[in-house]
């Protein structure tokens, strides 16, 4: 099916993300690297089906408490300045 990865992916970057984000793929990033708000990047993530995936956060909503969690938890990643 011509869709069955992008909403695969898609379906995915919602079971792992947090609540009042958005969390993208780094090809969707790209597509949208000119938004205004700007991009935090979250880190390489294991998605299933897809492998480890660089994923990263819009800079709007929640995305801070999702990147405190993560450098809480030990993630790999500095925490961004804003």
């Amino acid at each position: 099916c011509f869709f069955g990865d992008t909403v695969n992916t898609a379906s995915r970057m919602e079971s792992h993300g947090f609540p009042m984000c958005i969390h993208v793929s780094e090809p969707t990033m790209h597509l949208l690297a000119d938004a205004p708000e700007g991009w935090a990047e979250y880190g390489t993530r294991d998605i299933k089906g897809k492998g480890a995936m660089t994923t990263y956060l819009a800079r709007i909503g929640a995305w801070e408490d999702a990147l405190d969690l993560r450098f809480a938890s030990g993630g790999l990643l500095p925490r961004p300045a804003p």
